[in-house]
């Protein structure tokens, strides 16, 4: 089972826009900046756009950009433009030794729908500020 890396990839290449502030950039420096094929940022960049949080311009001079300043980009909305459906898969294996799945299974949900909200609830409370923050943290750590 593999993984989504469309929220990381995401993150990426906002905080990109972020510090090419006030400037756009083209999907070909945003690939290579963040180590992805231009389709997949573009694609992602789309997304971002419907969302409201990217715009894009055409042209020679074009490119995307922040559509709002870092602090209003919660990471809840960056996850909920680029990723589908539910955070953890509520699929359980069908024929369950004496009807173990029938019995577990609501627990199992229970249990899922507490993590997926705990989850976004703390992505509701960061924002794209807050991890370049963390970014500039970490560079200041390594580089002591």
């Amino acid at each position: 089972m593999s993984q989504s890396t469309r929220f990381a990839v995401s993150l990426l290449l906002l905080a990109e826009l972020a510090r090419a502030r006030p400037h756009s950039m083209t999907s070909a420096a945003l690939a290579e900046s963040a180590g992805a094929h231009p389709v997949v940022v573009r694609r992602l960049l789309g997304r971002l756009a419907r969302a409201g949080l990217t715009e894009a311009k055409a042209g020679k001079d074009g490119g995307a950009r922040l559509a709002l300043a870092p602090k209003r980009i919660s990471l809840r909305a960056v996850y909920a433009a680029v990723e589908n459906g539910a955070l953890i898969s509520r699929g359980t294996p069908e024929g369950g030794a004496d009807g173990a799945e029938q019995t577990l299974a609501p627990a199992i949900n229970r249990a899922c729908r507490k993590a997926e909200k705990a989850f976004f609830k703390a992505l509701e409370g960061m924002t794209l500020k807050d991890v370049m923050a963390g970014a500039a943290d970490a560079k200041e750590e390594k580089a002591a």
